[in-house]
């Protein structure tokens, strides 16, 4: 995550600190490079990771999972990237029950309330 992720999501989880019982951050989803990304055949080191889409967040409570991003200001491209994320997660790491996608932001830009609504993604403002 970046910095301004990090105190976007430190003010959320302080204004909520029973929000979720467990959190994953940097998940990797999607899919690695065609080519070979072990960088040390003894020690098994491997780069696969750079290559791969990274979630802020996987948050999980009461059995649900949510898909977080954090995002400053909340557009139509990070609407774009949680939906993503969530099929790319329930794709790669088979949860029991489908994840929620939420967008914890700073800023919500014009339509967001709107468009989010639509497509089944929660915006929350920190």
């Amino acid at each position: 995550m970046k910095p301004a992720d990090v105190l976007i999501w430190e003010r959320f989880i302080e204004k909520n600190p029973e929000a979720y019982d467990t959190c994953e951050y940097d998940v990797w989803v999607g899919t690695g490079p065609s080519f070979d990304t072990t960088v040390n055949f003894g020690t098994g080191g491997n780069v696969e990771g750079l290559y791969k889409r990274k979630i802020d967040v996987v948050a999980h409570k009461d059995g649900g999972t949510d898909v977080i991003e954090l995002k400053p200001r909340a557009g139509l491209s990070s609407l774009g990237q949680v939906k993503g994320y969530l099929r790319l997660y329930a794709r790669d790491h088979k949860p029991s029950t489908m994840p929620e996608a939420v967008i914890i932001t700073n800023q919500i830009l014009p339509d967001m309330q709107e468009l989010a609504a639509a497509e089944g993604v929660r915006l929350i403002v920190a």
